[in-house]
């Protein structure tokens, strides 16, 4: 068995993963609680897009052996399919087993920043990095987070590392745009922004944080043209109507800005307007009536 199950992890070093499966199912045939079988058909899966087949089988893979390997595999599983606490459990019994699991730090740190809760998932991405400095995942979801807590400066330090190494790595190229942007550096985040759309050109979030940056900057020609860009490729994303509708109604064209100014309810978690139990003003005559403006 132990000749089958290396050569069924080549065949998925190599994303041959039929051929992977097909060996793994042969062991377990002979074995059905056989623990790297049942991991490795879990990996299989979440190669082949099927998250929640994977979980199952990396579950079943964890109750036989809660091995750190495989409970790190199966917080992924769990993250993809949204449940984000049972993600967290795993990870913390991961480190209960080994408290250097680099990658149990990072699925734990992304867990948590998926909750919102930036200041303890910085500290496992913190120690991520610690554990592997050259984890450029966890050093950009670092970043990500300290923009959570709201500190610019150490985002953009940490995003920067990234880039001196990796100059073309988009997703810290988008990230380091918005760490200087929220400190008012909009010069250098149009130029971060324009990098990263030069890798993804049709990329809705760089277009949008764009847009963004040159309607703060005050070049409304250039915010509003990459609106609309934006407009054309994702006319239903309630974010970009909402951000869109700043630029317009600071150039005072109110009539489209305060209608695109209605996806306000729908962009960022702003409360549902029907959870407001009072009437929502149509436009009817307001004769002997009073108007709340909130």
């Amino acid at each position: 068995m132990p000749a089958l199950l290396a050569a069924a992890a080549r065949h998925y070093d190599r994303r041959e993963l039929r051929d992977a499966e097909r060996l793994c199912a042969r062991i377990l045939r002979r074995n059905p609680q056989h623990p790297e079988a049942l991991h490795l058909t879990g990996l299989v899966a979440m190669a082949r897009g099927e998250p929640r087949a994977a979980q199952d089988w990396l579950a079943r893979a964890a109750s036989v052996r809660p091995a750190p390997e495989i409970l790190v595999d199966l917080a992924a599983a769990l993250m993809t399919n949204g449940d984000l606490h049972g993600a967290v459990g795993c990870c913390r019994d991961a480190l209960a087993i080994s408290p250097l699991h680099a990658q149990a730090h990072y699925n734990l740190g992304t867990a948590l920043h998926w909750m919102n809760e930036f200041e303890a998932a910085a500290a496992s991405l913190r120690e991520a990095v610690r554990l592997k400095p050259d984890f450029h995942a966890a050093r950009v979801n670092l970043g990500r987070a300290l923009l959570g807590t709201g500190d610019y400066r150490a985002a953009q330090e940490e995003l920067e590392r990234v880039l001196g190494v990796d100059p073309s790595h988009a997703g810290a190229l988008l990230f380091c745009a918005i760490a200087c942007h929220e400190q008012g550096d909009f010069a250098k985040a149009v130029g971060c922004y324009d990098k990263a759309l030069a890798l993804k050109s049709d990329s809705v979030d760089i277009l949008g944080n764009l847009a963004n940056a040159f309607r703060d900057a005050g070049n409304f020609p250039r915010a509003v043209e990459t609106f609309e860009r934006v407009m054309r490729l994702a006319p239903g994303n309630a974010n970009a109507r909402n951000d869109y509708s700043h630029a317009l109604l600071a150039r005072g064209e109110f009539r489209r800005g305060w209608e695109l100014y209605e996806a306000r309810w729908e962009a960022h978690g702003l409360s549902d307007p029907s959870r407001y139990r009072q009437p929502m003003w149509n436009g009817e005559p307001l004769a002997g009536k009073r108007l709340l403006v909130w």
